[in-house]
This record gives C-alpha cells, sequence and structure tokens, in this order.
C-alpha cells in the first residue's frame, strides 16, 4: 500500500490533502488496499475497545500504528463517510487513536518532567563532588 502510494506522488506518511484523497479515489488498487488496511486496523482497535484484548498490550504494540494511520488517513475515512452517510465508518479507530494519542502526550509530558528532574539531580551530584 505505501509503495502504491508513493507512486500515485503521495506521502505515507502524512496527512492526505484534497488533491491526494482525489487521486487515491481514481485508483481503485489503492483505495482497496487503504480499506483494506483501515480495515484490519479497525478490526484491532474493535478488539480492544470491547476489553477482547488487552488495553496496554496493544497499546505498546499498535499504538504508533494505531494513532499515525488515522492521523495521514482522516481526510479519506471522512471522506468515506460523507459518501455512504454513514458516520460509524472506521469508528472504532477513531476512538482509539484519539484515547492513545492523549496517552502518548501524556506520556511524553511524564518523561519530560523525569528528564529535568534527573538533570537537576546530576546537577547536585557535580556540585557534590566539586566540593570534595
Amino acid at each position: 500500500m505505501h509503495d502504491k502510494m508513493r507512486e500515485l506522488g503521495t506521502d505515507p506518511y502524512s496527512v492526505l490533502s484534497d488533491n491526494s484523497v482525489r487521486i487515491i479515489y481514481d485508483n481503485n488498487d489503492v483505495l482497496y488496499a487503504i480499506r483494506d488496511y483501515l480495515n484490519d486496523l479497525e478490526e484491532i482497535c474493535t478488539a480492544v475497545n470491547s476489553g477482547a484484548v488487552d488495553e496496554d498490550y496493544a497499546y505498546a504494540l499498535e499504538s504508533a500504528t494505531i494513532v499515525l494511520a488515522f492521523g495521514v488517513f482522516q481526510p479519506l475515512i471522512e471522506r468515506q463517510r460523507e459518501r455512504f452517510n454513514i458516520d460509524t465508518v472506521w469508528i472504532e479507530l477513531q476512538k482509539r487513536a484519539l484515547r492513545w494519542k492523549k496517552r502518548q502526550i501524556k506520556e511524553i509530558s511524564t518523561r519530560k518532567q523525569q528528564l529535568i528532574e534527573l538533570a537537576a539531580a546530576v546537577d547536585r551530584e557535580k556540585g557534590i563532588h566539586e566540593k570534595y
């Protein structure tokens, strides 16, 4: 799928532009590959959201992929929802991606604070060693 997107001049790791969405819609092979990919991710998210799969386990394995995929394909997802007049197309993917994005932001903030505290501790240690 990624190679097919590149062949169309679309970056598979950047949010799709309106033009990219149109190009994808004009190429059934790419559209179906993306649809299958999003369906696979939807299945994972449904399993997590229903409690069938442990959230922390799934987060460790799939959070980066889920968050990135939703971010990249959100314009196409919205277009599919409009096209079929169904607001729930890939909704489990959206819900899980938004939850995990918040979790990632919180974890980054926590790690940043831990690094600040560690740097302060190192500075204190340097000060003690310089005295003696």
